[in-house]
């Protein structure tokens, strides 16, 4: 982005061949409902779209020019005015996923990754996924004892499938091997939990499905959310 809208541009660099975007703005203050004029978003898009282009070897391996082109044109199109940095986000995640590179990804601008550790927006339970299901695997939360071993059927009232099918888009694999996006961020507590509040909207406290491991009807719990540091303290 131009320097005049008070957000520098999108930087983008080599590291060992792959492409790494973070859109960057100061660590201190950062406001999440701070609005960029849709001329600076565009900007900072044809600039990502450019280096892609330029200096990405594998852009076209798993998608023809004319595929990817149209991803890119879609996205563009979506930049119709003022956004803020999570808005934006839910634009450039899907085109960076898109190309299908596991050595190609994006993250927040270091600001917004210092609010998102400061609030208590992680699911305060690791994920395993069994045949496309959630399963609660480690109880990380303050709340009464869940049985570990349930499924998650839903997770704030929306269905896991399609709570994982919002979020596939976003994270980055070689080919188009989806087994690797569980691992590498469905099942990190950390990742998922950042990914969930950019894509879903940062909440602070979760609405449970479960069915019981040893059956019977699904009952549905509220939980409150935990931050990075506690996040941390716990596993320690």
């Amino acid at each position: 982005m131009s320097r005049s809208s008070g957000m520098p541009r999108l930087l983008c660099r080599l590291v060992l061949g792959s492409m790494l975007f973070s859109t960057q703005v100061g660590a201190q203050g950062f406001d999440p409902d701070r609005t960029y004029p849709v001329a600076a978003l565009r900007e900072d898009f044809a600039l990502l779209r450019r280096a892609l282009e330029e200096a990405h070897a594998g852009l076209y391996r798993y998608s023809s020019k004319a595929d990817i082109d149209r991803m890119f044109d879609d996205a563009a199109a979506r930049l119709r005015g003022p956004m803020t940095e999570p808005e934006f986000l839910r634009v450039v995640g899907p085109v960076v996923g898109g190309v299908n590179d596991g050595h190609t990804g994006w993250s927040p601008s270091p600001g917004m990754s210092r609010h998102l550790d400061t609030q208590p927006i992680l699911l305060p339970f690791g994920l395993r996924f069994v045949d496309r299901r959630a399963y609660l695997l480690q109880d990380l939360s303050e709340e009464p004892a869940l049985e570990m071993g349930a499924e998650l059927t839903h997770l704030n009232g929306l269905a896991m499938g399609d709570v994982v099918q919002r979020l596939l888009p976003f994270i980055s694999s070689d080919g188009r091997v989806v087994t690797s996006k569980y691992r590498r961020a469905l099942e990190n507590t950390s990742a998922f939990g950042r990914l969930y509040g950019i894509v879903f909207g940062m909440t602070t406290r979760f609405a449970l499905t479960y069915r019981p491991m040893g059956g019977g009807a699904p009952e549905t719990v509220t939980v409150r959310g935990i931050t990075a540091a506690q996040l941390r303290q716990r596993f320690a």
